[in-house]
């Protein structure tokens, strides 16, 4: 029905547009593999920068010991509370009288 000539145009037409085609899609995904892996690199470049809030501790030239310091404000301390316990029972004990 149509001419042999014609048909192998066609077929051969058909065949181009669709390598086109197919190229046209394979560099499409292979932008949009780059782009990810961009965005990758980038994210995994962001993570490895330090930390802005981690700084050095400080480190003091004289390091003077508190332990006696704080040992004899404990003492002191309980000392009070002893006494203040014992008034109160000493209290307690002269009202029950």
């Amino acid at each position: 029905t149509c001419d042999p000539e014609v048909s192998m145009f066609i077929v051969q037409f058909t065949s181009e547009r669709s390598k086109k085609f197919s190229m046209s899609e394979l560099l499409q995904n292979q932008i949009i593999q780059l782009y990810e892996r961009k965005q990758s690199i980038e994210r995994d470049l962001e993570l490895l920068k330090p930390l802005s809030f981690v700084s050095y501790f400080a480190v003091y030239e004289n390091p003077k010991s508190r332990t006696l310091f704080r040992l004899s404000i404990f003492s002191f301390g309980f000392l009070i509370l002893g006494f203040v316990i014992a008034l109160f029972k000493d209290v307690n004990a002269i009202i029950r009288r």
